[in-house]
């Protein structure tokens, strides 16, 4: 770490051992939110086509990934040669990466290793008649051909099932696969062989072909791509068909012959389990979008929220629904609101990727603010790498850093969990954007994660309460000594928890006898803030009076 500040200190978190937290300085903060603007389309679908089918209906648009909301993915690494000769045959799902092409180095019985990648897609669901218009695959890379300028990637579908395993016989993603686990030389290990090794039998006639013998997609990756965005309407006639007859989707992804026929033309591509789940920024991402002739009702509305607020949206009426969808199309610049539902008076919860089943009415409301948490409440994640190479699991270390609004970073000491797990438990403590990503020694020294952020919120009107309290409790001393320095320290947060406060009772009014009690909590914010005068209990009106310079104001 660059920039560190003087001073460390041992924080001790519930369910964990005692983890050392050390503020550093240099790092900066997180980009300063900005506010939700876009067009918000929200659907009703009934359980059979409409009797009055829209005339336009709704395009929506989904999104599946890997995390928090939802999680269906697996990739696995295939290399070997073309003979079914290979170097390696480990079952790999849970790795960071996967690879396509032909390695530069380490040459084996005249050959350098080729690798291939698969990819399944579980759990991939619309709502009811949904019809996939365009399909589109992101798949970030992490580094691109060291020895060719510009390689092609293509995907094919996979037609037999498979099963990507869970890391071979001993769940470490170094060991053979077990039974019935896919690898280069097999669909399933000791089951079933491939009709030529790596997927390799292509065919769009032969029922026991491997995979189709026309690619469904491809992109030409050279060294400055970060991403590549697979697509195409062969994509979306395949995924149509598959969701329609409920299977997983199933992909190869290889480079172009080529390309394969070429030494170091390897390409390394991050896997569906890179990073946190809270944090799914570089894993693949399959985009869908649709229309249904379920559609029952629709509605279209522009967004313009501010960060930091949540507004409730006015839904159609909708007798009959059975599912909801809701899309946001973002502005330039513009952040993504994290949308919540509840249905038939549930708990809210946010919105996955396939929409919202169940019958009943449907509240529905945005939030803009980021993987937002409430004030001292822990912030908690873990990753599982298997790749360990530099030392035993047990005795690495992993560094977690938390940005705070104001710019000063915090280090927190990973804790090992077992099982190839290391997990984090971290509680801020101020209010604002924070920022925050990973780093360790298991292979390469000094890797680390993409940023994340999340936002910190005051949470309900207890919490409030409490934060009022104990800031009054903080501001006196200094105040006493400088009001204006105790202001400059702690004003920020005390009008930020006041608007909180107000706007907790909105629908009651400030005047309501339940504000009274959050009143009087802001009231001795106030006295401590300022002690020098003293605070009216009701404020009365006065006429201004305009003083002129040198004229006494009392006069």
């Amino acid at each position: 770490m660059r920039g560190r500040c003087f001073g460390r200190r041992l924080v001790g978190l519930a369910a964990l051992a005692l983890l050392l937290l050390a503020p550093t300085c240099g790092e900066g903060p997180a980009d300063a939110p900005v506010s939700v603007r876009g067009e918000l389309r929200v659907s009703a679908f009934a359980a059979a086509p409409a009797a009055r089918p829209a005339d336009e209906p709704t395009r929506h648009r989904s999104s599946f990934v890997n995390g928090a909301r939802w999680r269906g993915m697996e990739d696995n690494d295939l290399r070997g040669f073309l003979d079914g000769r290979f170097r390696y045959g480990w079952n790999q799902p849970g790795q960071f990466h996967v690879r396509a092409g032909r390695l530069k180095g380490g040459v084996r019985w005249g050959e350098y290793e080729l690798f291939r990648t698969l990819h399944k897609w579980e759990r991939v669901a619309l709502p009811p008649g949904a019809q996939v218009e365009a399909a589109r695959m992101r798949i970030a890379v992490e580094e691109s051909a060291p020895l060719s300028r510009r390689v092609t990637l293509l995907l094919y579908e996979v037609k037999p099932d498979f099963d990507p395993g869970q890391g071979g016989t001993r769940g470490d993603n170094l060991s053979p696969p077990k039974k019935g686990e896919v690898w280069w030389g097999e669909i399933g290990h000791e089951e079933r062989a491939w009709g030529l090794p790596g997927a390799g039998f292509a065919s769009d006639v032969d029922p026991e072909s491997d995979t189709g013998a026309q690619a469904l997609a491809e992109v030409v990756v050279d060294r400055d791509t970060r991403w590549t965005v697979l697509e195409s309407p062969a994509l979306a006639e395949y995924v149509q068909r598959r969701l329609s007859e409920g299977r997983a989707l199933q992909f190869l992804l290889k480079l172009s012959d080529e390309d394969e026929d070429s030494r170091g033309t390897s390409i390394k591509m991050f896997s569906g389990n890179i990073g946190l789940d809270r944090n799914p920024a570089r894993r693949p991402r399959l985009e869908l979008d649709w229309v249904s002739d379920h559609e029952i009702a629709s509605a279209r509305q522009r967004v313009h929220l501010e960060h930091g607020r949540v507004a409730d949206v006015p839904l159609p009426d909708a007798p009959g629904a059975v599912a909801w969808a809701a899309t946001f199309l973002p502005m330039e610049g513009s952040e993504h609101p994290g949308m919540e539902a509840a249905v038939g008076g549930s708990q809210w919860s946010r919105i996955g990727p396939g929409g919202v089943e169940g019958a009943g009415p449907l509240a529905l409301r945005l939030v803009s603010a980021r993987d937002p948490i409430d004030r001292n409440t822990p912030f908690r994640a873990s990753f599982r790498d298997t790749w360990v190479t530099s030392a035993p699991a047990e005795s690495q270390v992993v560094r977690f850093t938390f940005v705070d609004p104001n710019g000063e970073a915090h280090e927190v000491a990973g804790e090992y969990d077992g099982d190839s797990r290391w997990r984090v438990e971290f509680t801020p403590d101020q209010l604002g954007r924070w920022r925050y990503w990973f780093e360790h020694d298991l292979d390469e020294p000094g890797w680390r994660s993409a940023d994340g952020v999340f936002d910190v919120l005051p949470g309900d009107r207890a919490a409030i309460a409490r934060q009022l309290a104990s800031l009054a409790a903080a501001a006196h001393e200094p105040a006493r000594q400088d009001a204006n320095a105790a202001i400059g320290i702690y004003g920020s947060e005390f009008w930020r928890l006041e608007r909180a406060a107000t706007q907790a009772f909105a629908g009651e009014g400030w005047s309501s006898d339940a504000a009274s009690a959050m009143d009087a909590e802001i009231a001795a914010v106030r006295r401590s803030l300022d002690p020098r005068k003293e605070l009216p209990d009701r404020i009365g009106m006065r006429p201004a009076k305009i003083v002129f310079p040198g004229e006494d104001e009392k006069k």
